[in-house]
């Protein structure tokens, strides 16, 4: 199978690279070639470019980035194209990737989307663009199929990738303050300071959990997103995949975010979920204190920590596992495979062309 893969972001790298282990498990031959970060070209993908620099959240960060990534669809989209893929395979990064399905079923390309946009939290004119493509979707929320199956998509889910991992072995260490401002520069920039001066604020001692890929800033005490939840009391996270992480390990966290004033006034009208934390979206109430925008300082987020800092955060850290895992097997036992299951259904749109893609509509009105 010759695969063409996209994945930009540091989680989604290393979540698109769990899945071409996986592919490669079953013995069947396999060329992946794409876009991605250091754990793709860690699994034998040829990178025809890095996504390092094609990140963004938001209009205003993302336009910066519109040329590279303007560039990067029109060269994935010669190959899809020229018929130099079986299958595509991208991951989040809806902006980009959501030119790059149209492309592919022009193409008669079948598609696998994992991680789809938020599409049920604010812009949900997407969904149609998603089911005209007719690409099948990996959700990693428990409620997220339904809303797009409900719109004629096909979409299954697949379970978090983050169970695939093990979960850190916590040693915390007294005092210590566990900092994850983020993998973009734009995020470091508006969230370190802030966190950092919450942390000293309260006298604790701040270890920041970089993303691969990500410099290290000058004068603090660095380490891997693992580690840093591992040794740490208590953690500040921007909202995304690591405050998850932090969470499901048991660990108090206050979920941060900050966007450009104009993104975040556009969000602001057109979000419709009560929570930004994912946390807090999949246990559905409000478990982990969430900061967003002018509320992100120094005095804000230590009044937060303080508030949750030494409680037992177990039963959620269970919760969200029980949540976030898939269905239940035959044997009564839930398993992690998240990567197994994209694999499957990378697999099975190989096997199929654009025109034959079943949608989510065409199988109910079958049965």
């Amino acid at each position: 199978m010759r695969l063409l893969v996209s994945a930009v972001d540091a989680a989604a790298d290393r979540f698109a690279a769990r899945v071409i282990d996986a592919l490669r498990a079953d013995g069947a031959p396999l060329e992946a070639s794409g876009v991605g970060r250091e754990a793709l070209a860690r699994a034998g993908v040829t990178l025809l470019r890095r996504g390092n620099d094609l990140s963004a959240v938001g209009l205003v960060e993302a336009l910066p980035r519109a040329g590279a990534a303007a560039r990067t669809v029109l060269r994935l989209s010669a190959r899809l194209l020229a018929r130099q893929a079986d299958a595509l395979l991208v991951v989040d990064a809806p902006e980009l990737h959501l030119p790059l399905l149209r492309v592919a079923r022009l193409a008669g390309v079948p598609a696998v989307y994992y991680l789809p946009p938020q599409a049920w939290a604010w812009r949900a004119g997407r969904a149609r663009a998603i089911a005209w493509s007719g690409a099948r979707l990996a959700t990693v929320l428990p409620f997220e199929s339904a809303w797009w199956r409900a719109r004629g998509v096909f979409a299954e889910f697949v379970g978090h990738p983050i169970l695939d991992e093990p979960l850190p072995a916590r040693r915390p260490e007294s005092g210590v303050c566990a900092i994850f401002p983020g993998s973009r520069p734009e995020e470091v920039r508006r969230h370190l300071a802030p966190m950092l001066g919450a942390a000293r604020r309260l006298g604790m001692r701040p270890i920041v959990g970089l993303a691969p890929g990500v410099a290290p800033p000058a004068g603090v005490e660095t380490a891997s997103g693992a580690e840093a939840i591992a040794r740490a009391e208590v953690a500040i996270a921007k909202s995304g995949t690591i405050c998850l992480e932090a969470a499901l390990a048991g660990l108090p966290t206050v979920i941060v975010y900050r966007l450009a004033r104009v993104t975040f006034a556009l969000a602001r009208r057109l979000v419709r979920v009560p929570h930004v934390g994912l946390p807090n979206l999949v246990l559905g109430r409000a478990a982990y204190p969430e900061l967003l925008q002018n509320d992100v300082s120094a005095d804000g987020i230590a009044r937060a920590l303080s508030a949750i800092a030494g409680r037992d955060f177990a039963g959620e850290a269970a919760e969200l596992r029980e949540r976030l895992g898939p269905s239940v097997s035959s044997d009564g036992v839930r398993r992690p495979g998240a990567a197994r299951r994209v694999a499957a259904l990378v697999r099975a749109a190989a096997a199929n062309s654009v025109d034959s893609f079943p949608t989510a509509a065409s199988e109910l009105r079958r049965t």
